[in-house]
């Protein structure tokens, strides 16, 4: 759902700026979202947090996220159930280009 205050009002702006400016420092704090809805709004915010928040990564299902993944690495790019489970829970970001 949305972030609120303690009054219970949404507040997406409070949670952005501890984000993007009090995880310190922030590649030693990532953060996942578990993507678990498909309210527009939840996933708009959350999918531009993605992109312009660093170390910030938000999961979408496995067949979703793997076909994101492959899209990026490419088809020969090995990604199983158990590399899902190691990215929802590290913040690895899969969709970053990796070289071996």
């Amino acid at each position: 759902g949305i972030p609120t205050d303690e009054g219970g009002r949404r507040d997406i702006k409070t949670l952005e700026h501890v984000l993007k400016h009090e995880r310190n420092p922030a590649n030693r704090i990532p953060v996942t979202f578990i993507a678990c809805t498909d309210d527009d709004d939840c996933i708009g915010y959350l999918n531009s947090w993605d992109k312009n928040i660093a170390h910030v990564d938000v999961v979408d299902d496995y067949r979703n996220e793997k076909k994101e993944i492959l899209n990026v690495q490419g088809k020969g790019f090995p990604f199983s159930y158990g590399d899902y489970v190691v990215k929802v829970l590290m913040a690895v970001d899969f969709r970053t280009k990796y070289s071996a």
